[in-house]
């Protein structure tokens, strides 16, 4: 084990080269892992910076100094740029694969920024807020593709499908909202009846036509965008559902919930679950993130904490780092 005078500490296992990431203490949270195999990366928010590990070299990427605590994160899909939201309404791009990190303000909004979500090649970004406005950016122009008031209340998840056409949102009400991008009005779908509270947890699949949400009422809901007809899967989360995520090929779906319970599901017979509910250790405040490496391993974050776990569907044997 390693530790130093600002209070991180790593644990490693070096018979499997493996480590157990803690960030300091006083670490509130938020976290956001990429889905790129080759650059598994994680983004934590603590009191006073943000901390981006690389969990294949079990190295520290950067930590970067912030004025307020951040309340949204999102990392592009190749692990370089970072976003970070604030309560003030800012939202902040910051190429971390380059030497000196430089602020880039790319939206400055009225009230806290709740959500953040990058498109596949890092070319959008898209936003949510606490007063239920959300809304998409262009980062090659720096030009707005439209603003929606999607919700009367706070804005918990957003998503962009891999071909950046249209933006997905959740959060306040039992309801999920579907625009096409750049957004305009009359091109929003809203689509509801399978949820009974908060949607907290959304992910696209890579076609762009099946979305799964998750939330307050613990039932995990995959949407066919074709007929709007939700399909609720097994009832096996006991607790509120945080994450969701898709795997590269659109087989495997893994949601997690905030008693920190993993439940990996395939799409053969209809969704039906790999394996038994797994319990990851250290998920102190929930799994809160989640993301594919390839088809493979799994990254799950959650109070500081990154776990990999191998796919294996005979023996799901889990790696910490």
């Amino acid at each position: 084990t390693t530790g130093d005078v600002d209070g991180s500490v790593a644990l490693w296992d070096t018979a499997e080269d493996a480590g157990i990431w803690s960030d300091v203490p006083e670490h509130l949270g938020a976290s956001h892992v990429t889905m790129d195999a080759t650059s598994p990366r994680s983004a934590a928010a603590t009191g006073e910076a943000v901390v981006v590990l690389d969990h294949g070299a079990h190295t520290l990427v950067a930590e970067i100094p912030t004025a307020d605590t951040p309340t949204a994160l999102a990392l592009g899909r190749d692990g370089t740029l970072l976003a970070t939201g604030s309560p003030s309404g800012e939202v902040v791009v910051q190429d971390i694969g380059v030497g000196d990190v430089e602020d880039r303000v790319v939206l400055e909004h009225p009230t806290a920024i709740t959500a953040l979500a990058f498109g596949l090649d890092g070319t959008e970004l898209a936003w949510g807020a606490e007063d239920g406005a959300a809304g998409a950016i262009d980062l090659m122009s720096g030009d707005s593709l439209g603003e929606i008031g999607a919700f009367d209340g706070e804005i918990a998840e957003v998503a962009v499908d891999d071909r950046a056409s249209r933006m997905f949102v959740a959060g306040a009400g039992n309801s999920l909202l579907a625009v096409d991008l750049p957004i305009q009005a009359d091109t929003a779908r809203r689509m509801s009846g399978a949820h009974d509270d908060w949607i907290d947890a959304l992910a696209v699949f890579p076609d762009g036509e099946t979305v799964v949400s998750g939330g307050a009422d613990r039932r995990v809901v995959v949407w066919d965008m074709g007929t709007g007809e939700p399909t609720q899967l097994a009832p096996i989360h006991t607790d509120r559902i945080l994450a969701a995520a898709v795997a590269p090929d659109g087989s495997l779906l893994a949601t997690g919930d905030a008693g920190g319970t993993l439940v990996l599901w395939t799409r053969e017979d209809g969704w039906q679950p790999l394996a038994p509910a797994i319990g990851v250790p250290g998920m102190a405040t929930g799994i809160e993130e989640l993301g594919f490496l390839g088809s493979e391993q799994l990254l799950v974050a959650g109070a500081g904490v990154a776990h990999s776990i191998e796919l294996d569907p005979d023996r799901l044997r889990e790696r910490v780092c």
